[in-house]
């Protein structure tokens, strides 16, 4: 009578969720590391990570099932990276917004601190305090606008012209699809591809 130990049933049923979650884990630190050599500043660190990451999905030991799931995780690498973007620039508006916050609060108290200590002495140019000292300077001339006024409203004489000069990509490519030669630019035909 043959008796089977745990150990060798696990072995003929195939690899425990554990050593799949390793081997995901590994297989998710090693894309990352890939991406990061994608975004290098050095060629040749950014080519080895397009050879690494063509060579891993074109292995010949690997059948269609298993380049599929490694393909995958690119995938999902992919996806992480892209939420991350995104809550990155959402902090980063966050943040901007906290920074102007304590900029707008910073300008009110010390506006508050020179009106109060100006009507205890209203002729100071200057404070020195213990720890800061207050300095002023005289500006003479500073043009004041209302909040309120448009170019509309000031007569011709006050106004000034701005222009701006871009590349009309439209113009462009329309004279292109005519037959046209534009120094600089050419129509090419690609796939455009994306992750869902």
């Amino acid at each position: 009578m043959t008796t089977t130990t745990p150990k060798a049933k696990a072995a003929a049923s195939g690899p425990s969720l554990y050593e799949l979650t390793s081997q995901g884990l590994h297989l998710q630190v090693e894309i990352q590391e890939l991406a990061a050599g994608l975004s290098s500043d050095d060629p040749d660190e950014q080519s080895a990570a397009v050879a690494a990451i063509e060579l891993a999905l074109a292995d010949a030991d690997q059948n269609q099932e298993q380049r599929d799931r490694k393909a995958s995780a690119y995938a999902y690498v992919i996806g992480q990276l892209r939420a991350q973007a995104e809550w990155r620039r959402s902090e980063a508006k966050r943040i901007a917004e906290l920074a102007a916050r304590s900029d707008r609060e910073a300008d009110r108290l010390q506006d508050t601190l020179i009106g109060a200590l100006l009507k205890l002495a209203p002729e100071a140019t200057k404070f020195d305090l213990p720890a800061h000292q207050i300095r002023s300077t005289l500006v003479r001339d500073s043009l004041v606008l209302d909040p309120e006024i448009t170019t509309e409203d000031v007569d011709p004489e006050f106004r000034r012209v701005v222009t701006k000069t871009e590349i009309s990509k439209a113009a462009i490519k329309e004279a292109l699809q005519e037959g046209r030669e534009v120094d600089g630019a050419f129509l090419r035909t690609y796939r455009s591809w994306r992750l869902a």
